[in-house]
């Protein structure tokens, strides 16, 4: 799933740079408004999702250790 929210998200970044490199002013309009809240949201999701990843298998490794995760001491 990783794998494809990246190619998803570089995707989304490549589009909007081409956007910005057409000829002529960028009109705010729908196109603009779309391009904005996607090259937030889903660069934003696929790092949430690798933090949650890397966080829910680190919490595995210490329970299986007897270790305490480290946001139990702060």
């Amino acid at each position: 799933m990783m794998p494809g929210i990246l190619l998803i998200c570089l995707y989304v970044i490549g589009d909007f740079i081409r956007l910005l490199q057409e000829p002529g002013p960028l009109k705010p309009g729908e196109d603009l408004y779309v391009h904005l809240a996607l090259l937030v949201l889903v660069p934003a999701s696929f790092f949430a999702m690798t933090g949650l990843s890397f966080g829910y298998a680190y919490y595995q490794l210490c329970k299986r250790s007897g270790r305490k995760p480290f946001w139990k001491n702060l």
